[in-house]
């Protein structure tokens, strides 16, 4: 994503949504404020999508008084019609990105900041 923008800005589920979109409960993954540190060194901001839909968080984040012209949305091209893409559609680029079959977030995390082997 650093190369597509200079400021990168992550939009992140809190725990009740991640639960309802993925069905983990909390032991299966990282509370919220641990996924947040854990993100940090590789983002400039974070916002926390406190629902399945992240239409209402990407309208806050995305004034209409914001220079976007240089504003780029990405993420995986598993979903291209993703909840919030109306909302954002028309006001910045969207860029999709392959996914991957099998590569976990929290895997590359540890083998990224922990130098952990897969």
């Amino acid at each position: 994503m650093r190369k597509l923008g200079k400021v990168i800005i992550i939009g992140i589920h809190d725990d009740a949504s991640l639960k309802e979109l993925k069905g983990l409960r909390p032991a299966h993954h990282d509370d919220l404020s641990t996924r947040i540190e854990n993100i940090r060194p590789f983002i400039d901001l974070v916002f926390i999508v406190p629902s399945t839909d992240p239409t209402r968080a990407l309208r806050s984040i995305l004034r209409s008084d914001d220079n976007l012209e240089s504003a780029c949305y990405v993420r995986g091209d598993d979903m291209p019609d993703f909840p919030g893409r109306k909302e954002i559609e028309g006001r910045i680029a969207i860029q999709l990105l392959p996914y991957t079959v099998g590569v976990s977030s929290t895997q590359l995390r540890r083998r990224i900041v922990l130098g952990e082997a897969t």
